[in-house]
């Protein structure tokens, strides 16, 4: 059940992110940013893919490198840097906001309060390893796929460009946020990359199909 549901999210994303992409340069750096918050928060949750268990937030990582790559081809570089720029300062208010929040005594009717001190205060340094990493990831993937767009001429940039980010940020986040934590830093390292790879490829696949079931002519201004 949850691998039918993984594919199905992320194609859904890939919807999402050509459709803000049709609605302009706004809406796509704000959906990069959501998405950025969304992959922070669900960071923590764990869940049974194949067999293994992986986190849940990789779906929204690759998905906000993939619509990165579109403000930088469609919108320019100073466009992209706008969206990295967004997206640290919503995390920043986001993990500020949490801590505020779970400081609030509840009232003796609530039920809620247990919930959000699991999500927003058990693991700090998982929380602050993630912002780092996912912005120093997005940082390295405008300077990988400006290094391959202008010295190499061959297709597939953008795909070598989400598969090496997603590496980086993998080996990154793990060793900023789960070192001396887990007991094997190989199998954690090995399962996250190759679920990673996954997501990607399942992403270039839902872009291809798109572009197959739309009519000619109407994909002309889209970027797939």
């Amino acid at each position: 059940m949850n691998e039918l549901l993984f594919f199905f999210h992320i194609f859904i994303i890939v919807c999402l992110l050509l459709i803000s992409f049709r609605m302009g340069k706004l809406f796509l750096i704000c959906t990069i940013a959501f998405q950025g918050v969304l992959a922070n928060l669900f960071v923590i949750q764990q869940i049974e893919l194949f067999h293994y268990t992986v986190t849940s937030s990789d779906v929204f990582s690759v998905g906000s490198l993939l619509g990165l790559y579109l403000v930088q081809e469609y919108f320019g570089e100073k466009a992209s840097h706008e969206a990295i720029f967004l997206t640290f300062f919503l995390l920043l208010f986001f993990l500020i906001m949490s801590y505020i929040h779970v400081g609030y005594v509840p009232s003796i009717l609530d039920n809620t309060q247990s919930s959000f001190l699991t999500i927003f205060s058990s693991a700090p340094r998982i929380i602050l390893a993630s912002m780092i990493s996912f912005c120093l990831m997005q940082k390295f993937s405008l300077f990988f796929y400006k290094l391959l767009k202008k010295n190499t001429s061959f297709q597939g940039k953008m795909f070598i460009t989400l598969i090496g980010s997603q590496l980086f940020d993998t080996f990154l986040f793990t060793f900023l946020g789960l070192y001396g934590i887990i007991a094997s830093i190989g199998n954690v390292l090995f399962l996250s990359s190759l679920v990673k790879i996954l997501t990607i490829a399942a992403s270039q696949l839902s872009l291809f199909l798109i572009k197959k079931s739309l009519s000619p002519g109407v994909h002309e201004n889209l970027p797939i």
